[in-house]
């Protein structure tokens, strides 16, 4: 293999008695499934020397798969189900990773249109239900991978290597697959990563939240988030309320006392309140607190929520952008 060049291989044997030597002939992950089938169904124990060998694991879920009646909405409701359930139970595959889901034919856009497409969507949806634990990725003919970006119902992509299938070669040119497969050798596919998209949503650690790039994020977004949070709150919010009092008392004609109360996140206390007002002052009885509530509800909050927002999107593209040069140099 090529220095340069990084492989996984994907099998539907057990291939823990080959991990070391995977790994001394420079394969740097192992896909491995998820299935009704126990036959080509992963172990705990093939998970542990798989990853004990120092090898990553990405994982695919696939009974037959092989043709347009294999897929409906039903049927990805339950392979969703059981895809979580064996993820979890035998694998101990920690949240975040992905497992592929594999489309192991050359389907037609109208075997998309119809069958395909209700599938992954049902995919989705027992995904975000159940908290969003894994990442959607699919394996396919270049066709049904790209309608999957186009429709927003995968994040990885695995080309089968049947180049004779719908979309392969464009779908090869366009760089937009995670992994590529490869001519099968004894039994065991290669399987080569894109330079481009490293991140295969694979995984180096069981029962953690580990992954091979998003424990990277998690760590960093902890951290930031930590900081950011308070900083918004400590630094932004007097701003704004020092703001708020002026423009209040030029528009009223007196002079408010707006004060900011505890923002500690688990404390409901209303951001802002204003103080009693002079007796000389002919404001409605009542004018202050309802100012307390509108500037609170309608003002404090939503700018609190935006700005903590916009600054944890910075920061997770700041992540992901060091997170995908770590890998770079790990792998």
């Amino acid at each position: 293999m090529s220095d340069k060049t990084r492989y996984a291989v994907d099998s539907a044997s057990d291939l823990a008695h080959s991990a070391q030597e995977l790994k001394s002939k420079g394969v740097v992950a192992v896909g491995r499934y998820l299935s009704l089938s126990s036959w080509k169904r992963i172990s705990k124990e093939e998970a542990e020397a798989l990853l004990g060998a120092g090898l990553a694991l990405f994982s695919v879920y696939e009974d037959a798969n092989n043709s347009a009646e294999c897929f409906s909405q039903k049927t990805g409701e339950e392979n969703a189900a059981t895809a979580m359930d064996q993820a979890q139970s035998i694998v101990g595959q920690p949240r975040h990773s992905a497992i592929y889901f594999a489309v192991d034919y050359d389907a037609s856009q109208a075997d998309y249109e119809n069958n395909i497409k209700p599938y992954f969507q049902a995919v989705n949806s027992a995904f975000a239900e159940a908290g969003n634990p894994y990442k959607v990725g699919a394996y396919g003919n270049g066709l049904v991978l790209q309608n999957l970006l186009d429709d927003k119902l995968c994040e990885f992509t695995w080309l089968s290597l049947s180049r004779g299938w719908a979309g392969y070669q464009e779908f090869l040119d366009s760089g937009k697959w995670n992994l590529s497969q490869q001519p099968e050798n004894n039994t065991i596919d290669l399987d080569k990563i894109n330079p481009a998209r490293p991140d295969i949503g694979a995984f180096r650690h069981i029962g953690t939240t580990q992954t091979f790039i998003g424990g990277v994020m998690d760590t960093a977004l902890q951290e930031v988030e930590a900081t950011v949070v308070q900083t918004v709150k400590e630094q932004l919010v007097p701003l704004v309320l020092d703001i708020i009092k002026a423009q209040l008392a030029k528009k009223l004609g007196t002079t408010l006392s707006v004060k900011q109360k505890d923002h500690a996140p688990d404390q409901n206390d209303k951001a802002v309140e204003a103080a009693p007002a002079a007796e000389t002052d002919k404001k409605p009885e009542g004018i202050e607190t309802l100012l307390e509530d509108e500037i609170h509800d309608h003002l404090i909050e939503p700018m609190e929520d935006m700005a903590e927002g916009a600054i944890i999107h910075e920061a997770t593209k700041i992540a992901e952008k060091g997170a995908n040069a770590l890998l770079n140099r790990i792998l």
